[in-house]
């Protein structure tokens, strides 16, 4: 186990003891650990050898990032502290600076994808100081030398995570410092600040997340953590150091980018005359009014990405347009051509990818467009719940998946041929649990009846077991369901109603306003990141398969599309500082 050796000589006894008792642990950048790389390259060139190690590698990793995983909410003994700090310490010192041969491995990189994704969701909400920094510094790690494999993992992370944590009213003073410090420590690179832009801002089906950073970042610096749903948990020095953060990431994003417009690498002396003449020169076609064929036969990269930004706008219209009136949204798109016109599978294919597919649609207006008894958004839902997959879920789970991407309507017409759709389809994917198709379609009635009468704070009499069986007898005799089972739907709804992820955040997000006290907060702040682990989980491995392209940045070219994007933002941001401040 070359590898497994090669990390611990990196260590004495002394640190290895220092950090079983709590003190921080690091990798340097001394002669010796990059002579060691360079002996494990040396020895992975080498044909079965290689294989060996490889494989000894993947164990290892494997191993710790399991143990990494391990749940120590509410555990004091701090064996079990030190012991996940430890495997956190073992992953850092893996990820940090790997040799090539491992760092595009397609075992490693799956191996971080399973399991290290997870365990940094896990522990970068922990209240152990050790553990949340160590977590933030594997993130930090996986940026610099993985992004081009975990898009999408990494987007999660930021969205999910990140920008949560920024936002919420009950995470600590510390939670909030380390995302700020990680923002600042990527903002130092401009091509990372670019890159961010590019592979999220810049995609039609992605949120857009460094505007989001952005905003955030902003809104601290203009004094958010003074509010009083903030002020409870975060101290007047800690909101001026957390202001001062935010606001020295939005300046070290203009200063660095503009350096690498002007050519210059941050931190670097100089550059070549020349690199910069033709960094100037690629700049300048930004205001270059080309003419004539060549020009559309010669698009330049910038092109692109004001392209990509104009499809975006335009599909933020169709949003907005479908959030008032799905039928508009649906019409505009096929008017620009986003949406086929005909034939009709394929219009009807185009609509369900969008309402699938694209975010910030209304979830309660997608549910109404869903029941219309109209002919193309009949087909339109029976071509989304066809594209669903129950086979062997348990039924109110199948229920769970289908209401995930929709608020079920009001009228109790819409909500009929909903459910209908959903008991054919339910029954076609597990045909031997029911005798028939309106067994699936009954019971989806009986169980929204249930659910409305227990948890409704509106309804005092809440529904008994008893009281659920009556209500089903008919159902039961006819299609031979048993009480055993007819009791299991009955404690999983009682426990567990059938909301969307969205209504549970706004649930959170008002009973935080309304929070008091510094103990209400904490245990508004345990449900929080339970909530963010589960959907960061549930997102990543929803896109285990997907081959999103991450694309690396090699230029200033994307420069002036993503000023476009937050120029006025970060103006504003700045010109506050300036009007209102003394400092």
């Amino acid at each position: 186990l070359f590898f497994f050796f090669f990390f611990f000589k990196q260590k004495t006894a002394y640190e290895i003891s220092a950090c079983l008792v709590g003190s921080e642990m690091c990798i340097r950048d001394s002669a010796m650990h990059m002579q060691m790389l360079g002996q494990l390259e040396i020895y992975l060139n080498y044909g079965e050898a290689k294989t060996r190690f490889i494989e000894d590698i993947m164990l290892i990793f494997h191993s710790v990032c399991k143990l990494s995983q391990k749940d120590t909410r509410g555990d004091m003994n701090p064996v079990s502290i030190k012991s996940k700090a430890l495997s956190l310490e073992l992953v850092l010192a893996i990820i940090q600076d790997p040799p090539p041969a491992i760092r595009t491995h397609p075992e490693f990189v799956a191996e971080v994808k399973e399991y290290l994704s997870e365990s940094i969701l896990k522990n970068s909400v922990s209240s152990e100081k050790q553990i949340l920094s160590l977590s933030f510094s594997i993130f930090l790690a996986l940026f610099s030398n993985f992004r081009s494999v975990l898009k999408h993992e990494i987007g999660v992370f930021i969205e999910e995570i990140c920008l949560s944590m920024l936002e919420s009213g009950n995470s600590s003073y510390q939670h909030k410092l380390l995302v700020l410090q990680t923002f600042n420590k990527i903002v130092q690179n401009p091509r990372f600040v670019l890159e961010i832009f590019v592979n999220y801002d810049c995609e039609i089906e992605t949120n857009d997340i460094f505007e989001q950073i952005i905003e955030c970042l902003g809104k601290i610096a203009r004094g958010k953590y003074t509010k009083t749903e903030h002020a409870i948990i975060i101290q007047p020095e800690e909101e001026r150091s957390l202001k001062l953060v935010a606001l020295g990431t939005l300046t070290a994003i203009v200063k660095n980018c503009y350096e690498l417009m002007a050519g210059n690498e941050p931190g670097a002396s100089s550059v070549s005359e020349e690199h910069r003449r033709t960094t100037e020169r690629d700049l300048s076609k930004y205001s270059d009014d080309v003419e004539g064929e060549e020009s559309k036969i010669l698009a330049s990269p910038e092109d692109k990405y004001e392209k990509v930004m104009k499809n975006k706008t335009i599909m933020n219209k169709a949003v907005m347009k479908f959030n008032i009136k799905p039928k508009n949204g649906i019409s505009y798109l096929m008017q620009v051509g986003y949406i086929a016109k005909e034939p009709e599978e394929l219009a009807i294919k185009h609509t369900v990818n969008f309402i699938r597919n694209t975010p910030g649609l209304n979830k309660t207006k997608i549910g109404d467009y869903f029941g219309e008894n109209i002919d193309f958004p009949k087909k339109v839902m029976h071509a989304y719940v066809d594209s669903l997959d129950f086979a062997k879920m348990p039924f109110v789970t199948a229920m769970r998946f289908l209401t995930a991407g929709f608020r079920l309507p009001g009228e109790s017409q819409k909500i009929d041929r909903i459910v209908m759709k959903f008991g054919q389809k339910y029954f076609k994917d597990n045909p031997n649990m029911f005798i028939s198709a309106n067994a699936p379609y009954e019971l989806s009635y009986a169980i929204i009846i249930l659910q409305t009468t227990t948890h409704n704070p509106k309804v005092k009499d809440k529904m008994s077991f008893e009281g659920f069986l009556t209500m089903s007898k008919d159902m039961k005799r006819n299609y031979n369901l048993t009480d055993d089972f007819m009791k299991t739907i009955y404690d999983d709804i009682k426990q567990s109603p059938i909301t969307l992820a969205d209504d549970e955040a706004a649930k959170l997000k008002q009973e935080s306003a309304l929070a008091n006290g510094i103990k209400k907060k904490q245990d508004l702040f345990i449900k929080e990141t339970q909530r963010m682990v589960k959907k960061g989980k549930e997102l990543i491995s929803k896109k285990k398969e997907s081959k999103g392209v991450y694309e690396e940045v090699k230029n200033a070219e994307p420069l002036r599309a993503m000023f476009e994007v937050v120029w006025s933002g970060m103006l504003a941001v700045f010109s506050s500082c300036l009007l209102y401040t003394s400092d």
